[in-house]
């Protein structure tokens, strides 16, 4: 099972079954916070896994588990570590109790809206999606004094924000969101074969050229 890079973050709850890390031959444990991944992550399918996964907005995860978002870049972190005593019953067990998935996720999403209402009182940080705007798809084909010129911040006090809110900089959140944008289109393409071409492609992407997009595929 391959987990690509992306700029997004996530928790991961298996509910049967289990992954493996192929590279150290460890067990992840059965829920994770993950935040971006500036590489693809390999995991192993022991059993059957039955997984539940949560995506949050880049960020969101470690602004939910109020920790540093670097702390979960490129990592899986032990929910266990995260959540309080009470919050890890909640999930260990009451998720498990639920006849249906769609209980299991009400279970899950309660818990999270209840952390995240938290954080909003206790903080008055402003969320960086709000200082960057409704970007969207057209992320990847930004520089990164666009995206501070947008903020209406320098591109320094932008690498600081992007990096305390993210866990990675500017730089690799464009690079990141160009990777992501062209996955997006190849797959558009597949049902629409001979409508773009490849170098097409590539610039819709936000590259400059095929060779690029090449070399930031790989």
């Amino acid at each position: 099972l391959s987990f690509p890079a992306n700029v997004y973050s996530a928790l991961s709850i298996v509910h049967r079954g289990a992954l493996r890390d192929p590279a150290s031959g460890q067990l992840t444990t059965w829920a994770t916070f993950s935040g971006a991944m500036t590489r693809p992550v390999r995991r192993e399918l022991v059993g059957e896994p039955e997984i539940t996964t949560v995506l949050f907005r880049p960020g969101g995860a470690a602004r939910m588990a109020r920790v540093a978002s670097h702390e979960l870049t490129n990592a899986w972190v032990d929910a266990q570590h995260i959540l309080s005593p009470a919050e890890h019953l909640e999930i260990s067990e009451r998720v498990a109790e639920q006849p249906t998935i769609a209980r299991q996720i009400m279970v899950i999403e309660q818990l999270l809206l209840r952390r995240l209402d938290r954080y909003a009182l206790s903080t008055g940080t402003q969320p960086l999606s709000a200082l960057l705007g409704p970007v969207g798809f057209g992320l990847g084909r930004l520089k990164v004094a666009d995206l501070a010129r947008r903020a209406g911040i320098s591109e320094r006090q932008l690498n600081r924000r992007v990096m305390d809110a993210l866990g990675i900089g500017p730089k690799m959140l464009l690079r990141l969101a160009r990777v992501q944008e062209s996955v997006r289109i190849v797959r558009e393409l597949q049902t629409q074969r001979g409508q773009r071409s490849l170098a097409q492609l590539a610039r819709d992407a936000g590259f400059s050229d095929v060779s690029h997009m090449t070399k930031e595929l790989q």
